[in-house]
């Protein structure tokens, strides 16, 4: 479940940086709950503070919780397990998305 939770959030991230905040479509949250932590860079932590607010006003059984701490911090966290998504600004090395079974998903580049 917790996986299904994170790549409907990382998806609706993902919509909500491209489209305006209205027209982002939340129904992918329908009938979830649980918790997901993020943390690492924060280049774009505004905007995603904002799209957590409205996904969790909208399904109050979804508990996201974002915080900083930089690139290194993100992928360090996901790979001891302290994280479900770790923002970075920086391509994760072969050898730690060997190491840490990491999944990539590209979004907000800049």
């Amino acid at each position: 479940m917790k996986k299904i939770l994170m790549i409907m959030i990382v998806g609706a991230l993902v919509s909500f940086f491209v489209s305006s905040s209205k027209a982002a479509d939340l129904d992918v949250f329908k009938g979830l709950s649980g918790t997901l932590q993020i943390a690492g860079g924060t280049a774009h932590i505004k905007c995603e503070k904002a799209a957590i607010k409205r996904i969790m006003k909208a399904y109050p059984n979804i508990n996201i919780t974002i915080g900083g701490g930089g690139s290194g911090v993100g992928i360090k966290q996901v790979c001891e397990g302290l994280i479900d998504i770790g923002n970075t600004g920086r391509a994760p090395s072969p050898e730690e998305i060997k190491r840490c079974n990491l999944k990539v998903y590209k979004f907000a580049i800049d």
